[in-house]
């Protein structure tokens, strides 16, 4: 639903809003990959620390592309 917010942000740009999208969409699908990778070739299961040290800095890099998003939005607001 993050499109919604750049269209209310950006309402007269709607490649913006979709060219930020697709960015979103890569790096979370990329993200969530190499996590699964990691914890997939080392065998961790929720029952493992490595598994939740994966998942703690997954959601952590989510974070941090949002804050990129945020940045991306007020320097072409500027």
């Amino acid at each position: 639903l993050t499109p919604l917010v750049y269209l209310v942000l950006l309402p007269g740009s709607l490649l913006m809003a979709g060219a930020i999208a697709l960015g979103e969409f890569l790096l979370h699908y990329h993200i969530d990959w190499l996590k699964e990778q990691i914890t997939h070739r080392n065998g961790w299961t929720a029952q493992d620390r490595g598994f939740w040290f994966a998942l703690g800095t997954d959601q952590f890099v989510h974070g941090l592309t949002y804050l990129a998003l945020v940045a991306v939005l007020i320097a072409y607001a500027v």
